[in-house]
This record gives structure tokens, sequence and C-alpha cells, in this order.
């Protein structure tokens, strides 16, 4: 029992190990987002951080053309893919139930969202702006 106990005490400092929590900076990032020059008026960006890049992806809503990302800290600082998603609500089927979620339909082309081609560097030093003028076709009414 005595030397269980002594073995215990003596790798007991190398059980707890080395846990110093890694910061991540990160920074707000804020700007509008309009499609073919008109705002957007409901939907959401999601800045994936790129290879090298370290941290979470980070989210913001889109409402009336204006976006802010600050949930847990904001973006982390580095190169990301941005996807920009927006929607129009459709007609909700007359037999659905009262408590049935609204349906929606993107409206945005694929190219700046599940097939993004938009890139963006999020530097240190502050908040940023970035604003995304997307251009497709004509939004469905």
């Amino acid at each position: 029992m005595r030397r269980w106990l002594l073995l215990m005490m003596m790798c007991s400092p190398f059980m707890t190990g080395c846990s110093r929590k890694v910061e991540i900076e990160k920074t707000t990032v804020s700007g509008t987002v309009t499609y073919n020059a008109q705002p957007i008026e409901k939907g959401e960006i999601r800045f994936i951080p790129k290879a090298g890049t370290e941290g979470p992806m980070a989210t913001g809503a889109i409402v009336n053309g204006d976006y802010t990302v600050t949930a847990a800290g904001g973006v982390p600082i580095g190169d990301h893919k941005v996807e920009i998603m927006a929607y129009i609500e459709l007609p909700k089927p007359a037999n659905a139930p009262p408590i049935a979620p609204t349906p929606r339909e993107q409206y945005i082309p694929e190219k700046y969202n599940t097939k993004t081609e938009l890139d963006f560097t999020v530097p240190s030093g502050g908040e940023t702006k970035k604003d995304f003028a997307l251009e497709g076709p004509p939004q469905k009414k």
C-alpha cells in the first residue's frame, strides 16, 4: 500500500499536464450585404477559417442589409471563406400544423454559399468593416 501511495505522489505532477489555454485572437466584423444593389432583408453570413487560420467558424445574422459578427468574441484573425445565405419565405401549405416552421427558399446563387467563391482576410488590430455586393439573377418575389 505504501508503495502505491508513494508512486501516486511521484506521478501526480505529471498527470495534471500543462493546461494553459491558448487564446485565439478574434475581432468584430461588420458591414453591409446587397444583392443586385438591394439590401438583403434576412440572411446569414459565415466566416469559415481556411487552412492556417485557427479558430471556429463565426456566424452572424443579416438584417435589412447589415450584419455584425460578435458572438464568442468575433471572427478569428486570418484567412476565411465567406458564405452568405438569404431566403424568401414561402406560403405554408394549407395542411401544415400551426407550429410547423415557415418554408423558405434560398435565392442567392451557390457561388456565394455552398460553393462559395468569396474570401476575406480578417486583419488584427480591432474592429473590421467588410461590405459584400453580390450580383445574380433577379430575386423571386
